[in-house]
This record gives structure tokens, C-alpha cells and sequence, in this order.
């Protein structure tokens, strides 16, 4: 008799039932603001013949975080932001801060559904008791800054900022920050204790010129730095890959004289979410067009 046909058959039966193929749960407790720290900012247009442009900003954003959006976030946003141009170059630098709550969730302690029948589950950083002795919502702030650069290009009806590359650093403080520093390392796969959180990414960006603004549309791709962001070396069993702390933004924005309305969506390793808010320039746009028909007035009076 072949005894190896039953057990096949039971491994092929197992393995073609959904409920009978789970992941061992994992979770993640990172900083509030991964994914969520390039934040849209104005900038002048080569057109405008004011080379130096101040804005100050506001905004909100919001998402889920963790595994299967367990966890959410929800923050106020602020920044301060000095913008310039000269040729083909355009760059910017600022401040920021923000002050938001995170929620952590709630986690199954006892699974009924095993990660695979044959052969035994993988030995995985868990524990459900811990985490949820934390669950509920927790303060947090963050202080930090932002810059970057672009090489733009004039185009028909506006212009192009073809590619930029920009960054962002945060000093987090704050109860949620203080959970994650007493959480042991048996609790999840990655507990970030550190309180500071860096970004390096690209972007890019086209403008279209209106009679008493701009409209724009902007996608930008970047990941975290630093411990445990950048190589954490731990495997993601849900993704079926090692993890790797990445973001990935798309927005648009509706310039009118000197306020800037805008929306992102934000997409980064494991947290989804949206940023919406409000720019306003402090000095006003001065376009070539608009100074020579203040001229042409100035000389008929």
C-alpha cells in the first residue's frame, strides 16, 4: 500500500481550503507619522518675479496602520516653509509640527485558524495579552523639518518640476512614544523606540497656470531611514517578503492669489491614509505679466 498518497491528499485538501491558510499574526509599532511626513508644499513659479516665497500651513491627515489597518491615526499638522527659484533650480526648507492620537487595536489572543496543517507554524515576536493591556487611543507630537530641490522646466500653459528629491526628519513625544519604549521584544515583529523618524524620497510635479492661480497634480516615492526602517530584517508572512519601510504619495493641488487648498493620498508599509489642508503665502506672487500691466497703469494715471 502507498502510504504516501493519504498524507499528500491531506496536505493538498488542507491547503486548497482559505480557512486553513492563515498567517501567524504580526505587528508593528512604528512612528504616527510614517508615511505621512512629506506633506504637499507650494512653491513659486519660475514666472514669479519674486524669487523667495514664505508660507505658513495647516492640515489634517488620517489612515490605518499596522497589520490589516488594526491600529489608526489621526493628527493636526503645522509648517513653516521658505521657498526659492532661480533658473532651472527650485528649493525649499522649513519647520514642522504636529500633534495627533494614535489608537492602537485590539488583537485575537487565541487564533482558532493555524498558519499552515504541515509542518508547524513559524515561530513569530507575538503577544496578544500585552498588546492589548495598551489598547485605545494615545497622545502624540512630533517636531521636526523638511526640504528639498527640483529642476523645472517651463511648459505650455504652466510648467514641469520633472524630478526633486526631498526629506524629512521628526522628533516624536508623547504617550505613544513612551508604550512603544516599554513594550518588550516578545510583544511584535517591529517596536520602533527611537524617537526619531527620517525620510529621503523623489518626486515630481506639473503646474498648470490659471488667470489668478495654479492647479497641480504630484506623485513622490521614498522610504524611511535609520533602525528599525531601513533593513529591519524580519519577514513579513502576510506579504510573503522581507519588510521594507517605504511610502509612496499622490496629490493635487488648486492654487487661488495667495492660498493653496490641497489633498494627498498616502500610501506606505502598512499604513494607508489621506492628508488634506490649507497653505497660505505671507509675500505676495508678483508674475512678469501682472508687474507690467501694474506699470502700464501707473503710467496712464
Amino acid at each position: 500500500m502507498n502510504t504516501k498518497l493519504p498524507l499528500l491528499l491531506l496536505i493538498a485538501s488542507s491547503l486548497s481550503l482559505p480557512g486553513c491558510i492563515h498567517p501567524p499574526q504580526q505587528a508593528f509599532y512604528t512612528s504616527p507619522v510614517h508615511g505621512y511626513s512629506n506633506e504637499y508644499h507650494p512653491l513659486p513659479q519660475v514666472t514669479d518675479s519674486a524669487r523667495t516665497a514664505f508660507y505658513a500651513q495647516t492640515g489634517f491627515f488620517s489612515g490605518d496602520a499596522n497589520t490589516l489597518g488594526r491600529d489608526n491615526v489621526n493628527a493636526f499638522h503645522g509648517s513653516f516653509t521658505i521657498a526659492h527659484h532661480t533658473g532651472m533650480l527650485q528649493a525649499w526648507y522649513g519647520g514642522d509640527l504636529g500633534l495627533g492620537s494614535y489608537h492602537m487595536g485590539r488583537w485575537d489572543a487565541t487564533p482558532d485558524i493555524p498558519y499552515y496543517p504541515f509542518p508547524a507554524p513559524p515561530s513569530v515576536p507575538f503577544n496578544a495579552d500585552v498588546l492589548n493591556s495598551y489598547s485605545g487611543n494615545h497622545f502624540f507630537g512630533t517636531a521636526g523639518f523638511h526640504g528639498g530641490a527640483n529642476i523645472v522646466v517651463p511648459v505650455a500653459g504652466g510648467e514641469w518640476r520633472i524630478i526633486g528629491l526631498e526629506g524629512s526628519f521628526n522628533h516624536e513625544f508623547g504617550q505613544y512614544l513612551s508604550i512603544r519604549q516599554k513594550l518588550p521584544d516578545t510583544a511584535a515583529s517591529i517596536i520602533a523606540r527611537s524617537a526619531s523618524y527620517g525620510t529621503l524620497g523623489i518626486y515630481s510635479e506639473l503646474i498648470g497656470s490659471t488667470k489668478n492661480g495654479e492647479f497641480g497634480f504630484r506623485l513622490g516615492l521614498g522610504r524611511a531611514l535609520g533602525r528599525p526602517y531601513w533593513n529591519p530584517d524580519v519577514y513579513d508572512y502576510r506579504a510573503g517578503h522581507y519588510i521594507s519601510y517605504r511610502y509612496f504619495t499622490m496629490g493635487a493641488h488648486y492654487t487661488y492669489d495667495r492660498y493653496t487648498f490641497f489633498g494627498q493620498f498616502n500610501f506606505a508599509t502598512r499604513t494607508d491614509g489621506a492628508s488634506i489642508g490649507i497653505a497660505y503665502r505671507l509675500n505676495r506672487p508678483r508674475t512678469a505679466p501682472a508687474r507690467s500691466s501694474h506699470r502700464r497703469e501707473v503710467l496712464y494715471k
